[in-house]
């Protein structure tokens, strides 16, 4: 609150580190938060999460950017 927001902060980041990926949690709706847009490198996790839920999503972006 009152400061960069997690998108702002991955925006900063990528001006450096273009291929970063992102996982977002937000207790708000995708359309409250401004990620109902996200790009392909990018997820959002609804708060409050099981752990599963957050390994299932750091494993996509993963495999979608890093094939074995």
């Amino acid at each position: 609150p009152g400061g960069m927001s997690g998108r702002d902060l991955v925006t900063e980041i990528r001006k450096t580190k273009p291929r970063i990926l992102a996982i977002y949690c937000s207790g708000y709706s995708e359309e409250f938060t401004g990620l109902s847009s996200l790009s392909e490198r990018e997820r959002l996790i609804p708060k409050p999460f099981e752990r599963k839920v957050l390994i299932k999503s750091v494993r996509e972006l993963l495999d979608l950017h890093h094939p074995a």
